[in-house]
C-alpha cells in the first residue's frame, strides 16, 4: 500500500521527493551504465552530465555560446537564458558547463515543485473538490516524462508558466474586487508572456485571456469608450502575451535575412547580433505575413516535422505506443462534449477553454508532431486524467485494459510517448479522479508513473534512446 499513501502526501513534499529520487536515479545509471552516445561526456566530465543528454546538449550550448547554427533555433531561448545567468553565478565555484548545467537542473527542480503547487491551487479552484485536486497534482509528481523534469529541459518552466498563468486567471475570473481582478490579470500575461519565450506552443496560451476577455466584454452600443478602452486594455495583455516570441522570430529574421537589414538593424544593436550571411535563407521570404517561418522550417528541414510527414510504415510501432494516450485525450473531449450537451452529469463551464485547448493540441500532435513525444506536448494543459476517471466508473473492464495496455508497453520503454501532455492539467485531474472512484485502477496508473519514471531516469542519463525527440 506504500506507493498508494502517496496520494495522501502533502503536494510540496511530494513534489520534493519525487525530484530527489529521479535526481538519484540518474546520477547513479550515469556512474554504473555505459553510454549509449557520449555526446553529453564530450561537454562535461561532471556527474551532473547525467542531467544535459540529448536536448540537453543543445540547451547546454545555448546558454554557453547562444545561438550558433540554424538549427538550435527549434528551442526557444528562456531556459537557456536563465541557466546561463544562473551559471555565472554558480561559476565562481563550478567550471563553466558543468556551472551551467547544475544551473539547469536548479530551474528544472525548481520550477517543477512550482508547477505542482500551481497545479493544486488551480485545481482547487476549478474542479472544487480539495481532495480531487491534491491527487491530481500528485500524479503529476510521478508524471511518466519525470525524467525530463529534472534534467536540462524547457517542460518544469513551461509547466510552472503555463500553471501559474491559468491559475492567476482563474483568481482573476472567480474575484469580486476589481483592483485585485487587475493585477491578476496582469501576472497571468506575464506568465504566459513568458511561457511563450520557452516553448512554441507557449503562444496558444495568450488565447485564455481572449477568451474571458470576450466572455466579459462591455457593449459597445450602451458605452462605446469603455468598450474601447477594455479592449486598448486587452490589446495590451496580449502584447505582453505573445511579445517575447514575436520579438525571437525577428531576432531570428535579423540573423538570417540579410535583405531585411534596413528594418532589422535595431534589433541587431539590441542582441548585438553579428551575422556574415550574405544571401537569404530559404525561408526569408515567407516572414511576411508569416513571422514564425523560420521555426516551421526548422523544424521540418532539420526535424522532418510537417503535416502527416510521420505517418509511415516503419513508425506504425511508434503510433501502437502512443495509441493509450491518444485514446485518453480524445476519450476525455469526447465525455465533456457529449455530457456537456445532454447536461446528464454537469461538468464545470469553466473547462471549456481547457477542452478546446486540448482538443486543439490533439489535433497538431496527430497531424504535425513526432508522434512518441505526445504526452509531453500535452504536459501544461489538464483534461486527459479526468477522462480515465470517468473511463472507471462507465466501462471497469474496457478501463482495466487500457491501463494494463499502458503499463505492459511502459515497462517495454523503448520509445518516446510522454513529454508533449504534461503541460496539460486535465490529465492528473482525471488521474486524480481515477484515484478517487476506483482504487485498483488507481493503484495500476500509479505503478505505471512509476515505472516511467524509473526507466526514464535510468535510460537517460547514459544517453540510451528515450524520449529524445525535439
Amino acid at each position: 500500500k506504500s506507493p498508494y499513501m502517496l496520494m495522501k502526501m502533502d503536494v510540496v513534499t511530494c513534489a520534493m521527493l519525487s525530484r530527489l529520487w529521479v535526481s538519484l536515479m540518474a546520477i547513479l545509471s550515469a556512474i554504473f551504465i555505459t553510454p549509449y552516445d557520449t555526446s553529453n561526456v564530450s561537454h562535461s566530465s561532471s556527474i551532473f552530465r547525467a542531467f544535459a543528454s540529448w536536448d540537453g546538449v543543445y540547451y547546454v550550448d545555448m546558454a554557453k555560446n547562444g545561438y550558433v547554427y540554424e538549427n538550435t533555433h527549434a528551442f526557444f531561448p528562456l531556459f537557456s537564458l536563465l541557466a546561463r545567468y544562473l551559471g555565472s553565478v554558480l561559476g565562481v565555484f563550478l567550471e563553466e558547463t558543468t556551472a551551467i548545467i547544475v544551473a539547469g537542473w536548479i530551474i528544472s527542480n525548481v520550477c517543477f515543485v512550482l508547477a505542482a503547487r500551481y497545479l493544486y491551487l488551480l485545481g482547487k479552484i476549478l474542479l472544487q473538490n480539495d481532495t480531487l485536486a491534491g491527487r491530481s497534482a500528485v500524479f503529476f509528481c510521478f508524471c511518466p516524462s519525470g525524467i525530463f523534469m529534472s534534467s536540462c529541459y524547457s517542460e518544469s518552466l513551461m509547466c510552472f508558466l503555463s500553471f501559474g498563468g491559468m491559475y492567476y486567471l482563474e483568481l482573476y475570473r472567480t474575484q469580486k474586487i476589481s483592483t485585485s481582478r487587475t493585477w491578476h490579470l496582469i501576472l497571468s500575461s506575464i506568465f504566459f508572456g513568458l511561457a511563450s519565450a520557452t516553448r512554441s506552443n507557449g503562444l496558444l496560451l495568450s488565447l485564455y485571456i481572449a477568451y474571458y476577455r470576450l466572455v466579459e466584454s462591455p457593449s459597445p452600443i450602451k458605452s462605446f469608450m469603455k468598450f474601447l478602452s477594455y479592449w486598448t486594455f486587452t490589446a495590451l495583455l496580449g502584447l505582453v502575451a505573445t511579445g517575447l516570441q514575436v520579438l525571437y522570430f525577428a531576432y531570428g529574421i535579423a540573423a538570417y535575412c540579410p535583405s531585411f537589414l534596413p528594418y532589422t538593424s535595431p534589433i541587431m544593436s539590441l542582441f548585438g547580433i553579428t551575422s556574415h550571411i550574405q544571401t537569404d535563407r530559404p525561408w526569408c521570404e515567407k516572414v511576411i505575413p508569416n513571422i514564425s517561418a523560420m521555426y516551421m522550417f526548422i523544424q521540418k528541414e532539420y526535424w522532418g516535422v510537417g503535416a502527416f510527414a510521420y505517418y509511415q510504415l516503419k513508425q506504425i510501432p511508434n503510433f501502437v505506443l502512443a495509441m493509450p494516450m491518444l485514446t485518453l485525450a480524445a476519450y476525455s473531449l469526447q465525455v465533456y462534449f457529449r455530457v456537456s450537451s445532454k447536461t446528464i452529469i454537469v461538468l464545470p463551464a469553466q473547462l471549456r477553454p481547457y477542452m478546446v485547448h486540448l482538443g486543439f493540441l490533439l489535433a497538431n500532435a496527430l497531424v504535425v508532431l513526432h508522434i512518441q513525444v505526445i504526452t509531453r506536448f500535452l504536459c501544461a494543459n489538464p483534461p486527459v486524467f479526468w477522462a480515465a476517471g470517468h473511463l472507471s466508473m462507465t466501462y471497469p473492464t474496457a478501463s482495466k485494459l487500457l491501463l494494463l495496455y499502458f503499463l505492459v508497453f511502459t515497462v517495454l520503454g523503448s520509445v518516446i510517448l510522454l513529454r508533449y501532455f504534461c503541460v496539460e492539467p486535465l490529465i492528473f485531474w482525471a488521474a486524480g479522479h481515477r484515484s478517487m472512484t476506483n482504487p485498483t485502477a488507481s493503484k495500476l496508473l500509479l505503478l505505471y508513473f512509476l515505472v516511467f519514471t524509473d526507466l526514464g531516469s535510468v535510460m537517460f542519463s547514459p544517453f540510451y534512446p528515450w524520449t529524445q525527440t525535439n
